[in-house]
């Protein structure tokens, strides 16, 4: 074992976190698993659709080396912050604030304002995701409703009217938003781990069915274009960072 310089053992942060309801590897990958996975796979058609096959292909690769990097520096850093301070672990906030502090000289002027930074970056980014998946529950609820089958019964799709008062999907968003937030009041991820498994497989299995629908009767590749339009680049960019990146 490394000895510092005084003798002494290096610090671990691993070894000094205290956690209430420590999740096991297993569960771990699960919870990350869900947290990665989601509604922006199936933004991804659309993304090729802006960039074209070729450029959203080579993009895609890019796209995700370039996240996986940032995401092992960010981890790494944080790492060696915790053994340089003796602190078990860190919050982005405060890591960004260390990073600055022990950087160069020239960034230092931005430690006052770093963290605040941060959690504005945070707070926006996560506020964005969440009104994106609450838009995906609302609407998709109101197709269910549209595609019932007393009203694909009828050509005018009007027969569950008489049943069901038709609602804008705003009022579904809002109806599901009470239970998503008493969901989100569960600090425990060890109780939630079965309950991201049961997620990550009907995720899984949703996704094979639309794969399944998409891969049916494809149409000829070459009847799609390689290069799309460069003023659409930016929209497929953001929509990949979507569906690969989960730093929050």
């Amino acid at each position: 074992m490394s000895l510092n310089a005084n003798g002494s053992p290096p610090y671990d942060p691993h070894a000094h976190r205290i956690l209430e309801h420590p999740t096991t590897n297993n569960e771990t990958l699960i919870h990350l698993l869900k947290g990665s996975l989601g509604t922006g796979i199936l933004a991804m058609p659309n993304a090729f659709y802006n960039s074209g096959l070729l450029i959203g292909t080579v993009g895609t690769i890019l796209i995700g080396i370039l996240c996986t990097y940032c995401l092992h520096v960010l981890v790494r850093s944080q790492y060696l912050l915790c053994k340089r301070l003796r602190v078990p672990i860190l919050s982005y906030p405060d890591s960004m604030k260390y990073a600055l502090q022990d950087g160069p000289a020239f960034l230092r002027f931005g430690v006052p304002l770093s963290a605040f930074i941060v959690d504005g970056f945070l707070i926006v980014y996560q506020l964005g995701i969440c009104c994106v998946y609450i838009m995906f529950i609302g609407t998709s609820i109101k197709q269910c409703e549209l595609f019932h089958p007393l009203n694909l019964l009828n050509d005018d799709s009007k027969v569950l009217d008489i049943y069901i008062e038709p609602m804008n999907e705003r009022y579904y968003m809002l109806i599901i938003l009470l239970p998503l937030v008493a969901i989100n009041l569960i600090r425990n991820l060890k109780l939630l781990a079965p309950f991201s498994q049961a997620a990550n497989i009907i995720t899984f299995v949703g996704l094979g069915i639309v794969l399944w629908y998409i891969f049916t009767d494809l149409p000829p590749i070459n009847s799609r274009p390689l290069i799309g339009e460069p003023r659409k680049y930016t929209l497929f960019v953001g929509t990949t960072l979507f569906a690969l990146e989960a730093v929050g």
